[in-house]
């Protein structure tokens, strides 16, 4: 049966159809050039005489889909069929994925001003030796910032000078913060359950239990005042009872240094005689 151009009747498609019964392929042509390639194997190629997928098409503007509020969806039958799909609306681009069977959700959105909204409590995993995030700012010059991390620090890097990055400020594992810079701080600084301290060489550390009242003697150096009431009192130790030194002055690297209390809330011990007397200190 000839295949007529206004349209055939009373066909079998196990019998009449269109293509070849060798092992060539399919060509479609226009104005007397290739337009689709169907190979042997029924990949179909666009704009290519060599498809590797089942659809494949060389071309800048390849594929539109036009409708209201269009999508392309995307099942994966090694997941019984569960979907994800690409969708806009409003010149918006959204991301859907289906947590639970039946019901998509937006996971990300493009929004038209280029902003990109991941709708996650974890919303951004960046994995990688030592990774970091890197600002540039287009209105000086391209001066970087960065994040980074390193062996459980995050690291805050600025560019002070063109084309060398450096560590302004690292809070590391513990909760410590160092800073390598000026603090300017508009309001209060408010040490919870802390003191400000500042380190001492102690003549003795077995007798300078935090809470100790301690005095300086004429050597330079701290010990515990022998005397209730002592005038000479220069400060408590500090990190007794709920209280610790929240800032510590003069920090050194000496094995006989302590901290004594110099502003703050303290705790001090008042057995035997260590007291001191209203106005002192």
């Amino acid at each position: 049966m000839p295949w007529e151009l206004t349209g055939n009747a009373n066909t079998d498609p196990t019998v009449n159809f269109v293509g070849t019964t060798d092992q060539e392929g399919l060509s479609l042509r226009t104005h007397g050039t290739e337009a689709v390639r169907i190979d042997p194997s029924g990949n179909v190629g666009v704009g290519t005489s060599n498809p590797t997928s089942k659809l494949e098409i060389h071309a800048q503007d390849g594929v539109q889909i036009i409708g209201y509020q269009p999508f392309l969806t995307l099942s994966d039958s090694n997941s019984g069929y569960q979907r994800a799909r690409i969708q806009t609306a409003n010149g918006e681009i959204g991301f859907l994925t289906e947590p639970s069977a039946g019901t998509l959700s937006t996971a990300m959105t493009i929004q038209p001003s280029g902003t990109v909204q991941i709708l996650s409590q974890d919303a951004l995993q960046i994995v990688g030796y030592q990774p970091f995030p890197t600002l540039s700012d287009s209105n000086s010059g391209y001066q970087r910032a960065r994040i980074q991390t390193a062996n459980g620090e995050i690291g805050f890097l600025t560019e002070p000078s063109a084309g060398t990055l450096s560590t302004a400020m690292t809070i590391q594992p513990s909760g410590d913060v160092t800073m390598n810079g000026n603090l300017t701080v508009a309001q209060d600084i408010k040490l919870t359950g802390g003191d400000c301290a500042e380190d001492f060489d102690i003549a003795d550390l077995k007798c300078a239990e935090p809470g100790t009242v301690m005095i300086i003697s004429e050597e330079g150096s701290l010990e515990p005042s022998p005397h209730a009431y002592d005038r000479r009192a220069a400060g408590v130790v500090s990190g007794a009872g709920e209280h610790k030194p929240g800032i510590i002055l003069n920090k050194q690297q000496s094995e006989t240094d302590r901290p004594p209390w110099w502003a703050g809330s303290v705790v001090r011990w008042t057995r035997g005689i260590h007291l001191l007397q209203l106005g002192t200190c």
